[in-house]
């Protein structure tokens, strides 16, 4: 642990002179996963000529490194810093539903920084978000990105136990953040959609979670300005509680992701094996 800290007071400058020097050794040298990451570029791009394909991906290493390191810097960040890196352009939209007393879902993805972006929102909200997550399997590190997402004040919540957790919260207004772009491991319900250019299958929770909760959903759009400096902003997906038919919210989302997605390719996680599983194999969920 001290040698993340260590790392974490290593100053911006050097920091990024560390990262390109990673992305090298990352992609050109060791090239981790870089079958998985060119052949999901290449078939959510088929127009894009080998050359730019061979530049996204460059680009996608240095994204990388720059994630991961800047993670790692949040152990020190001071929470004036990461307000001035992370601008948030309709905070109060989301502040003013929570003064009255509104909780809210707010979907994200792995775009850009997403622990940066929990951050500022745990630093800027009325309230400190509650983060659903998933436990990881070595304990060093589970207990490394607990210190580094809980440090500014968000509440963790392991995902299986997020129904229980919510319900004892009823009463406090805050925003529920959910990354909703995992490749969906083990889900036995799902929703199919066309996709980035083929079949992709996505998460039932966020769907099931606003139903069941009543809950409206907002989704969290970050783009980088420059190196180490982000803005976002909160997009409605389910402007207002309320029941609904069929399963909105997915497909709201895949739409939104998929348009930031072509923004710029290279700030998504292309590592992840996204598209493994075939559709002929699976079943439509229940959407009433």
């Amino acid at each position: 642990m001290v040698f993340f800290y260590l790392v974490s007071r290593i100053p911006f400058p050097v920091l990024y002179l560390l990262s390109d020097l990673f992305a090298f050794l990352v992609g050109p040298v060791f090239g981790y996963r870089r079958k998985i990451i060119r052949k999901n570029l290449s078939r959510s791009f088929p127009e894009m000529p080998e050359h730019e394909l061979n530049k996204t991906v460059r680009a996608f290493y240095l994204n990388f490194t720059d994630v991961f390191l800047e993670t790692i810097k949040l152990l020190t960040m001071p929470d004036d810093e990461i307000v001035r890196r992370v601008k948030i352009n309709n905070l109060e939209a989301v502040n003013d539903r929570l003064k009255k007393g509104q909780s809210l879902i707010a979907l994200t993805s792995h775009y850009c920084n997403w622990e940066w972006m929990l951050a500022s929102c745990s630093v800027q909200f009325v309230n400190p978000p509650d983060a659903v997550y998933l436990r990881v399997k070595n304990p060093f590190f589970e207990t490394l990105m607990l210190k580094i997402r809980s440090r500014f004040g968000a509440y963790m919540i392991e995902k299986k136990y997020i129904l229980s957790e919510e319900n004892k919260r009823r009463n406090e207004a805050h925003v529920i953040a959910l990354v909703a772009d995992q490749a969906p491991v083990g889900e036995r319900s799902l929703k199919w959609l066309n996709f980035l250019n083929q079949e992709t299958p996505f998460i039932n929770g966020p769907e099931r979670i606003s139903k069941i909760l009543d809950l409206p959903v907002v989704y969290g759009k970050m783009s980088r300005i420059k190196r180490g400096y982000y803005e976002m902003e909160f997009v409605d997906v389910k402007p207002e509680p309320g029941p609904v038919t069929g399963m909105p919210v997915t497909e709201k989302f895949g739409a939104i992701l998929e348009e930031t997605i072509r923004e710029y390719p290279p700030n998504w996680l292309w590592s992840h094996n996204r598209w493994k599983r075939a559709r002929q194999t699976e079943k439509e969920p229940v959407t009433d």
